[in-house]
């Protein structure tokens, strides 16, 4: 089974391992879960560099030769359309699972319309009701916001400095 992740990239240069302010951490938490599950996580070269570096633990590293599809691969890629998961998603003995956005336009919509991939997506920008959902059911005394305007829905609770106490 090999798992699709986005990862952030500037697409007009060469990778690069972004610095820590650029990463997306999602990865090497994938990584990280399943290895804490009992499975060994195989990931394509962006991923495992990424792992370890992040990690200091480092996971076998496969690619399009040396891939199967006995394999639990973590790889960048987010819907097939480029790197490890378009070469895999050529052979018919891999099944997907995508965790990021998957437009209908995407080389992952087919595979999961015809149930050879599913899509576990999360919400990496919940909704305003969602984020004030949370807050009144945790009873939390302070919410920092990252991509909503929360003042008028929290009021006092809102953290409106770059620091906060946690």
């Amino acid at each position: 089974m090999a798992i699709a992740t986005k990862i952030s990239t500037i697409r007009s240069r060469p990778w690069r391992m972004p610095p820590p302010t650029e990463r997306c951490y999602r990865a090497h938490r994938t990584v990280a879960a399943l290895t804490e599950r009992g499975l060994t996580v195989h990931a394509c070269a962006r991923i495992a560099e990424e792992t370890e570096q992040l990690t200091g633990e480092a996971s076998p590293v496969v690619d399009e030769h040396t891939a199967h599809s006995g394999q639990v691969i973590v790889a960048s890629g987010s819907n097939a359309d480029e790197s490890l998961p378009s070469w895999l998603r050529a052979r018919d003995d891999f099944r997907f699972i995508f965790s990021s956005h998957v437009p209908k336009t995407s080389a992952a919509h087919g595979p999961i319309a015809s149930g050879r991939a599913r899509w576990m997506g999360w919400n990496v920008h919940p909704r305003l009701t969602d984020i004030v959902a949370a807050a009144e059911m945790t009873g939390a005394r302070q919410i920092l916001p990252a991509f909503l305007d929360l003042a008028a829905a929290l009021g006092p609770i809102l953290v409106q400095t770059p620091e906060a106490d946690v």
